[in-house]
């Protein structure tokens, strides 16, 4: 029977097929493995599945935007790692730090790492730095036993480090797209710029082969317009 990991709004369908955070992953249990099947393939019409079992294993997931940042992605990547961390599995949130927030710490079973970053827009685009305090921090991740990365959104520059260190680590990362249209700073000289901004971070995200689905039926089909086949 299918266990319910997300909240109320992000179940659809009968009792035994629901979609976790949004949409990416429908959920089971037995005998205590957890496992993850993708939605039903846009592509080619069957269900293509994520070809591992979880059996309590280590996630990490890249999240450019986290608490105490208040946002829609902060709030899906809590309920993800929250539904993980609820099935037995260690979770990992790496993000920037973009409220001077601890640099590491522990909440309700879910480890967060902040990145040193330099919040531009606002904070509505962190900037990673390179600095001691970033190297030490990356070098505590890379000492850890992880099993599989996730990867909210592409454009930010975390998310290309991100992905990066999931093929460092040989690990097939996953990418979750929540646009469906371009970045915008409701300024169309501002946004010319911004769109070759997010072209090319896209461009980057690409190199890595990462799977990659999206939230909803609009994000999956405008992955088509880089050039992107949406798993589900």
């Amino acid at each position: 029977m299918a266990a319910a990991v997300g909240p109320a709004s992000h179940i659809y369908g009968n009792a035994d097929r629901r979609w976790m955070a949004g949409g990416v992953f429908n959920v089971y249990t037995h005998n205590g493995i957890f496992s993850a099947h993708s939605l039903r393939s846009k592509a080619d019409g069957i269900d293509a599945v994520f070809q591992q079992t979880l059996h309590f294993c280590c996630i990490c997931i890249f999240s450019a935007l986290y608490e105490p940042h208040v946002g829609g992605v902060e709030t899906y990547t809590r309920g993800i790692a929250n539904a993980l961390v609820k099935k037995g599995h260690r979770v990992i949130v790496v993000t920037n730090n973009t409220d001077n927030a601890l640099k590491q710490e522990s909440a309700n079973g879910i480890e967060v790492v902040r990145l040193p970053c330099s919040p531009l827009l606002n904070g509505r685009f962190p900037l990673s730095k390179k600095c001691p305090s970033s190297d030490a921090l990356w070098k505590w991740l890379d000492s850890q036993a992880i099993d599989h990365v996730v990867v909210n959104t592409r454009f930010y520059p975390l998310s290309i480090l991100g992905l990066k260190f999931a093929r460092k680590k040989s690990v097939e990362p996953v990418l979750i797209e929540h646009g469906s249209a371009h970045l915008t700073l409701g300024n169309p000289a501002l946004d010319i710029p911004l769109n070759i901004v997010e072209h090319t971070m896209t461009m980057l995200a690409k190199h890595s082969k990462p799977r990659c689905f999206a939230v909803s039926q609009k994000a999956s089909e405008w992955l088509s317009h880089f050039g992107i086949s949406s798993c589900g």
